[in-house]
């Protein structure tokens, strides 16, 4: 960031920023334990699976993701007492 750029933020937006910068870091150490854990899991197969299998699986846990269907958002949303609009229904 330029020192410009930097005393036109607000206090406010400055913790934003340094907020979002560490929880990128999170995820980040995040993302490099789970790739160490599974490559010393893989270290200590005797056999490995073929690499079409795991990839594969892997394909197959992005497909089942959190994401909720209409339906289900509406049904949340009617839980919380929330009105939905009738194009939705």
């Amino acid at each position: 960031m330029k020192p410009a750029e930097f005393w036109e933020l607000t206090p406010y937006e400055l913790a934003l920023m340094f907020g979002g910068h560490a929880e990128e870091k999170s995820e980040r150490r995040q993302e490099l334990i789970y790739l160490a854990w599974h490559v010393e899991a893989f270290a200590r197969q005797k056999r490995l699976p073929s690499l079409k299998k795991v990839l594969k699986d892997s394909e197959i846990k992005k497909k089942t993701s959190s994401r909720l269907s209409i339906e289900q958002l509406i049904k949340v949303a009617k839980s919380k007492g929330l009105k939905v609009p009738v194009k939705w229904r």
